[in-house]
């Protein structure tokens, strides 16, 4: 796997999970075209929040679509979703989790009530302490 470029790794994955083209594309929120010329090797520059959400919609990490190891950036900024902001201003959660919570999404999707976030927020702190 490791001579495999991201690509290939793309399709691989999409296929042994039996997921379209473009089931993956509105997962990720690109076009079915954009993930087509990704896996046939016609963009060799995507951005780390396309890879991301890609990765997401394909259930794994960055790390095994991209076969490269990731270190999280706390400085990094993703647009905070209303509902999160709600949430973190009503806990007094502090801005480096809030920076965490928002990038988080599974298979494309997000908590959308502040009441979601506070669940998943608290299922965080309870299983890494």
């Amino acid at each position: 796997m490791e001579s495999e470029g991201l690509g290939k790794r793309l399709r691989r994955l999409r296929e042994a999970e039996g997921i379209s083209l473009s089931e993956v594309a509105r997962r990720a929120k690109v076009s079915k075209a954009y993930v087509s010329q990704l896996e046939r090797g016609g963009s060799s520059d995507p951005s780390y929040s396309v890879i991301a959400r890609l990765a997401t919609a394909l259930g794994t990490t960055v790390e095994h679509l991209t076969g490269q190891s990731v270190v999280w950036d706390p400085t990094e900024h993703e647009a905070i979703p209303a509902s999160l902001h709600a949430f973190a201003k009503r806990a007094g959660v502090p801005e480096v989790d809030v920076s965490m919570l928002a990038k988080i999404h599974f298979r494309g999707k997000r908590p959308r009530h502040p009441d979601d976030w506070a669940h998943l927020y608290e299922t965080i702190k309870r299983t890494i302490r």
